[in-house]
């Protein structure tokens, strides 16, 4: 969300390869994520960033981020450095995996109740 950088004469010798670079790039578009996240966990979902006049609200920076990390991977995937997959079992096993470990933290006090209604 940033303006578009010029390119620079590297000032060091070393090259990076198309690997490591969009590897980078994964990395670095993660961070966004977090970043923003972190920004909802403190502010709320809806807040917006008040130096910035017209700025969006973290819920939608989230998702933005987001669509950043999937062209990042599947940039990856398209040149075979990693295996993109969609696989509803391994998605609907991680889903169940942390539902057990937020029931967890609930009986230990850690965790408050749901602040919406449960969908299922």
């Amino acid at each position: 969300m940033r303006a578009e950088r010029q390119a620079q004469p590297a000032a060091q010798t070393t090259l990076t390869t198309e690997k490591e670079h969009l590897l980078a790039v994964l990395a670095e578009e993660l961070g966004e994520v977090q970043k923003h996240c972190h920004k909802a966990i403190r502010f709320g979902l809806d807040d917006r960033d008040p130096t910035i006049e017209d700025s969006l609200p973290e819920r939608e920076l989230i998702t933005l981020e987001m669509h950043d990390v999937y062209a990042a991977l599947e940039m990856l995937n398209e040149r075979g450095l990693v295996r993109m997959s969609t696989s509803r079992t391994a998605i609907d096993a991680k889903k169940m995996k942390v539902l057990k470990f937020m029931e967890y933290a609930r009986r230990a006090g850690a965790l408050a109740e749901a602040e919406w209604a449960d969908p299922t």
